[in-house]
């Protein structure tokens, strides 16, 4: 489904509380990406010495780093598929359950 841009669209209560569980979701995933590769930069970085610095990047294992970034993606993605398709099973105004569907297939809120 393309993306469009819809205007003049009123959303209920059970919408606008949707709409809010998105946005704080969001806000949680980006924090815990965050949170994440801070974690490994600290990890990183608490050498005593040029030396242990240079150990602590040899054994950093980036690659599981980027999986698990990934996969971080992958679960706000199932979770924002989720969120919308309680929207679209219920009655709702035709505009409103084009931009839920949108949501639902990845356009941006």
């Amino acid at each position: 489904m393309a993306c469009v841009n819809i205007v003049r669209i009123e959303f209920d209560q059970k919408s606008r509380r949707a709409l809010n569980e998105i946005h704080t979701k969001l806000k949680l995933f980006k924090y815990l990406k965050v949170a994440m590769i801070s974690g490994t930069l600290m990890t990183i970085l608490s050498g005593k010495d040029l030396k242990s610095v240079h150990t602590n990047i040899k054994t950093t294992d980036f690659q599981a780093l980027g999986q698990a970034l990934s996969g971080i993606a992958n679960i706000q993605k199932r979770e924002l598929h989720r969120i919308a398709a309680d929207q679209v099973s219920m009655r709702i105004p035709s505009i409103n359950r084009s931009f839920w569907e949108g949501i639902a297939s990845g356009c941006k809120v």
